[in-house]
């Protein structure tokens, strides 16, 4: 007759569970981590799980996507409340937006103080000429433009000692700017000379056989009868 199995004690049962936890109540996760020495000496540690990452919320409206990691965000810029009478017309408002062009400043950005009127007001000043405002303004924008190119090197300056990120921040700022120097001042600052040479002098037979005999003088045209030169010399 088989010999049924004995219960162990209680004592001998939380001696046993002793033994399997040392450490008492661990935390989920918890790794036990057992290593024997030279010695034959066995040491038993208790390796807590690792913190959990905290994901950042996102907090993209409904239909709009996440920026991707790395891009730059767009600029949201909050436009403040004009003053009452910013869009008054004043010989200082216009002083001062004449100065600001003229160093350089664009007039989106001018035009973001309070106490000065909206962009498309000082447009308007320019397109109704109000006060010979337009040819000081037009005056203002061709120095400002000259202002931006000469502080091209000192831009291209603070990139020297920077690293790999920095140097191609300040080469995108540099192309840039050389980018809108083409477009707005291309005779000037454009990639391309124009070397065209508009001849505005009238072209009668009188004014085509004296200039015949400057290039004759000149010895650009052989010597002989005026009207044996073809026309549009």
């Amino acid at each position: 007759m088989a010999k049924k199995p004995t219960r162990p004690s209680a004592k001998a049962k939380a001696k046993k569970e002793q033994a399997v936890k040392p450490f008492g109540d661990l935390p989920p996760g918890t790794k036990i981590v057992v290593t024997k020495g030279a010695d034959g000496k066995v040491d038993v540690k208790a390796v807590p799980p690792a913190e959990p990452v905290e994901r950042e919320e996102e907090d993209s409206a409904e239909g709009e996507t996440a920026t991707p990691k790395g891009a730059i965000p767009p600029v949201e810029e909050t436009l403040k409340p004009k003053l009452p009478g910013a869009g008054d017309y004043t010989p200082e408002k216009a002083a001062r937006i004449l100065e600001r062009l003229a160093n350089g400043e664009g007039l989106h950005e001018i035009c973001r103080d309070v106490d000065l009127p909206a962009e498309s007001t000082v447009r308007s000043w320019v397109v109704d000429n109000r006060h010979e405002f337009a040819a000081q303004y037009a005056r203002a924008r061709d120095i400002g433009v000259d202002c931006r190119a000469d502080r091209l090197r000192d831009t291209a300056r603070a990139a020297v000692g920077l690293d790999g990120p920095g140097v191609q921040a300040m080469r995108l700022v540099v192309d840039t700017e050389k980018w809108y120097l083409g477009k707005i001042a291309p005779k000037k600052y454009g990639e391309r000379l124009d070397l065209t040479i508009e001849d505005k002098r009238a072209d009668t037979p009188e004014a085509r056989k004296a200039r015949i005999a400057e290039l004759m003088a000149l010895g650009f045209v052989p010597a002989g009868p005026a009207d044996a030169v073809p026309s549009g010399v």
